[in-house]
């Protein structure tokens, strides 16, 4: 009830411009709902979602309702939300993007990411686009986030980044794009405080007239500013005994890398069909955080 009450109370000053309405319904199968390095546990998941989406003048007004619902694994059953506003007086204005949004784990907190919790907050970035020449379009912007975890003694954690993307029509049917994104994380729980440096490029394809491919390569450099991981190192040996060894500690650190590809079908002006593979991969200094993942999903989106 709270979240459609904030739906209709975003959505009031929309009401005299039309609608647009959506909705999506997957399925999915991974093979580490948990994100474990060793006794990995796989299963199905159905997700459900809705939105409706409006313009009037300068302004795009948006909601989102989602469910993700999981076979065996419940403590991953999240419902999520989100209200949003875009906003550009002209093309060459600045494009002002903000959002409020939520998530709330159903079957308790997951726990497997740092993020993972109960949680509601905000986003909000804006972008300036150039353009490079006739194929190629140059965008860049700072953003800002807030999240707040009301399971975790009313933790907060804001970020602020920049970005740079940028996108070439190498032809009527290839797009190439590429993006780099660098944060700071400001947490009141230290072990949370961290900057990252994430580096992207895609690729999308309309190889047929209804068909489109679209593949991404991301990496990403995670430094935790507090956090550390320590490790006991030998550092010499005596007639094969260990003659002394000591503990070097370090901050935290994670890198990881994901690989999305999808390929969906348009059937008509409402409906489309797609399937997607993801593969993530993940390695932390102290060991403790490792995980590798493949995921694929398939869905149906309607909008009319």
């Amino acid at each position: 009830m709270r979240v459609l009450f904030l739906i209709v109370l975003f959505m009031g000053p929309a009401a005299a411009a039309d609608f647009n309405f959506g909705g999506e319904a997957g399925l999915g199968l991974t093979d580490n709902a948990n994100l474990e390095d060793s006794q990995r546990d796989g299963d199905f998941y159905v997700r459900i979602a809705g939105q409706v989406s409006s313009r009037k003048g300068e302004h795009a007004y948006g909601a989102r309702l989602g469910l993700t619902d999981y076979l065996r694994e419940h403590s991953n059953d999240v419902v999520s939300w989100r209200l949003y506003d875009r906003w550009q007086k002209n093309p060459s204005a600045w494009l002002i993007y903000a959002a409020l949004l939520g998530q709330d784990y159903t079957g308790g907190d997951s726990g497997i990411t740092d993020s993972s919790f109960d949680n509601f907050g905000f986003d909000a970035y804006g972008e300036k686009t150039k353009e490079l020449g006739s194929r190629t379009s140059l965008g860049f912007g700072p953003g800002l986030a807030g999240r707040y975890y009301t399971s975790l003694s009313n933790r907060s954690d804001h970020t602020l980044y920049g970005f740079a993307e940028i996108d070439h029509e190498l032809s009527q049917k290839v797009l190439l794009g590429g993006r780099t994104e660098l944060g700071f994380l400001i947490s009141n729980d230290a072990d949370f405080s961290r900057t990252y440096l994430e580096l992207s490029g895609n690729i999308d394809y309309l190889f047929r007239e209804s068909w489109n491919w679209f593949s991404e390569l991301t990496i990403r450099q995670t430094s935790f500013t507090s956090r550390t991981a320590s490790e006991e190192t030998i550092v010499s040996r005596r007639r094969g005994r260990m003659a002394r060894a000591e503990t070097v500690t370090e901050l935290e650190a994670h890198s990881s890398l994901m690989i999305y590809t999808e390929v969906v079908k348009k059937h008509s002006s409402t409906i489309e069909t797609g399937a997607s593979l993801r593969h993530s991969n993940q390695s932390s200094r102290s060991g403790y955080q490792n995980y590798s993942a493949n995921e694929l999903y398939g869905r149906i989106v309607l909008s009319f």
